[in-house]
């Protein structure tokens, strides 16, 4: 098996970049790049802070949530 001993540090290196595009989405989610950030966009501009504070809070869970997955997975591997 060629792969056995390079499954561990490919499947780290894949969560890496996985965690790396999912912070640059974040990024866009919040400049307005697609459809959240659209959303948050027009929440602020027309004064509904409710709804922006309730979609800024899904997408930190989101993130937050991703990151423990991630580290789990990291320390299942060592």
């Amino acid at each position: 098996m060629a792969l056995g001993h390079r499954s561990r540090p490919t499947l780290c290196d894949t969560l890496f970049r996985f965690e790396m595009n999912l912070r640059a989405s974040v990024t866009l989610v919040l400049v307005g790049a697609c459809g959240s950030g659209f959303y948050i966009q027009t929440y602020v501009r027309t004064f509904q802070y409710e709804k922006v504070a309730t979609l800024t809070i899904v997408v930190v869970l989101f993130v937050v949530v991703i990151e423990f997955a991630n580290n789990a997975i990291r320390t299942l591997l060592r």
